[in-house]
């Protein structure tokens, strides 16, 4: 079955930006650890005396202004509830859904300190550097065996966080889903990171910017090669606007030339031999994706429909020199808030047919163009409908899949934590078998058994969508 990667890359770009620290570092637990293994839990069952009525609820104290990163090697979780808790069934829930990011960790070290029948800590010790926890108190009981109120907001009774020493900082994440080993690299901005294509090669590479600079990295080489980037104008007619980005990049390199949008408002040709650019397109309308052809002759973009911004746009095709070859109105409708400068994924199925997201039908897929015959066909989002996304919605409440190029893996993003933060999950499509991958964004494959991610900052700030 065909799937689509990046169908659903945008089904969360409103996620909730990090809220909260998993737990300041506290000292050992004087009562003795417990130790499970790190596999993550497929199912998990209160008992037969579960009833139907719900009672109260049980959640991770909250803090929104903290980060999912610690400094040290232990961790304090809070969770209070508003009834009175069984507390052989919350242990058991813990036990039962508690992964590891460490592959093959045979135990992770943690101790349950009741303060009362209504409050908890959950505290965790030799953790290892980079390694990522995840745990959930759902399906716990109240006292007479009652269930708790899980309805509404799941999330709420799991926790995630990740030890990273203070010497290390943010990077970019190389994982190998075979072998579940990970590569790091030290980026300009992991935060904003594109994995570029090569026309006419495997080769990989990632572009990390920041205002004015930026880096570009050859993966199988490791190397980076700094380039100048045209600074915008400031002030501009969409600095204040929500959404906003400096620049946006093509998600392919035409030998020696890479296309990049700057401040929604003009398209530069960038020579990655001398990081010499010049600006090809102005356009008297936000630009909100950019995408150039395999052969290179043609560039496409996104531009919005509405001065006001509203939930059209329209597609614009220029030559190498920034000609327009060719328009269409309002090939995509995506929803937002007018107003909003939303991005607006746009790709090559070939040199002359163009694929971009929309919505249809109440769901979302692409529209193909097809430049020739101006002719346009919907392509529902085959990876939502695909039966390994169908099981893992049974317990997940969204997710944004992405498969690799053969489908034989996936990894899912989702924020099923109380603190909304971004997890990296792993799932072989044959076996089943499911890793807790890390907290952060994912940026793409790289090839079957290959995917780029980037991790959270230690203040915290989400590496972006």
């Amino acid at each position: 079955m065909a799937r689509a990667r990046l169908a659903s890359g945008l089904v969360m770009l409103l996620l909730l930006g990090a809220c909260r620290q998993a737990g300041d570092a506290v000292p050992a637990p004087s009562v003795s650890p417990l130790s499970t293994p790190a596999a993550p839990s497929t199912a998990f069952s209160p008992g037969p005396s579960a009833v139907p009525k719900p009672a109260g609820s049980l959640r991770a104290d909250v803090d929104q202004n903290q980060s999912p990163i610690v400094a040290q090697n232990q961790a304090e979780v809070r969770f209070t509830s508003d009834v009175d808790l069984d507390r052989d069934s919350v242990e058991k829930a813990i036990r039962q859904q508690l992964s590891s990011s460490i592959p093959g960790r045979n135990e992770i070290l943690y101790a349950v300190r009741w303060v009362s029948d209504r409050e908890l800590f959950v505290a965790f010790h030799d953790l290892q550097p980079r390694e990522t926890i995840h745990f959930s108190t759902q399906h716990a009981l109240a006292q007479a065996s009652e269930p708790l109120n899980e309805t509404d907001m799941p999330h709420l009774y799991a926790a995630a966080f990740q030890y990273r020493p203070a010497d290390q900082t943010a990077g970019l994440v190389i994982s190998d889903a075979s072998t579940l080993t990970n590569r790091y690299i030290a980026a300009v901005s992991p935060a904003n990171a594109n994995l570029l294509a090569t026309s006419g090669s495997a080769a990989a590479y990632i572009l990390s910017y920041e205002t004015g600079s930026a880096e570009f990295i050859d993966l199988a080489k490791g190397t980076a090669k700094p380039l100048r980037l045209t600074m915008p104008q400031t002030p501009n007619l969409y600095e204040k606007l929500h959404g906003y980005q400096p620049y946006q990049f093509s998600n392919r390199v035409n030998g020696d030339f890479l296309y990049a949008i700057v401040a929604h408002s003009e398209v530069y040709r960038i020579r990655l031999s001398d990081a010499g650019s010049e600006r090809i397109y102005t356009s008297p309308l936000p630009l909100l994706g950019i995408s150039s052809s395999p052969d290179g002759s043609k560039i496409g973009l996104m531009v919005a429909h509405h001065a006001e911004l509203r939930s059209e746009a329209d597609l614009v095709v220029i030559d190498r020199k920034g000609k327009p070859v060719a328009s269409m109105p309002e090939v995509s409708y995506l929803s937002h808030s007018d107003g909003y400068l939303n991005g607006y994924p746009i790709d090559w199925a070939n040199d002359s047919k163009i694929r971009v997201m929309s919505e249809f039908d109440g769901k979302r897929g692409h529209n193909e163009i097809d430049l020739t015959t101006k002719a346009v066909s919907q392509v529902p989002d085959a990876a939502m409908s695909d039966s390994a996304v169908l099981h893992i919605l049974q317990s997940e409440r969204e997710i944004v899949p992405f498969f690799s190029p053969d489908g034989s893996k996936l990894v899912y993003v989702t924020r099923s934590n109380a603190g909304f933060y971004l997890e990296l999950w792993l799932r072989d499509t044959a076996t089943n078998r499911t890793d807790l991958i890390g907290l952060g964004r994912f940026i793409g494959w790289t090839g079957n058994d290959s995917f780029v991610w980037a991790e959270y900052r230690a203040d915290g700030k989400e590496p972006g969508w």
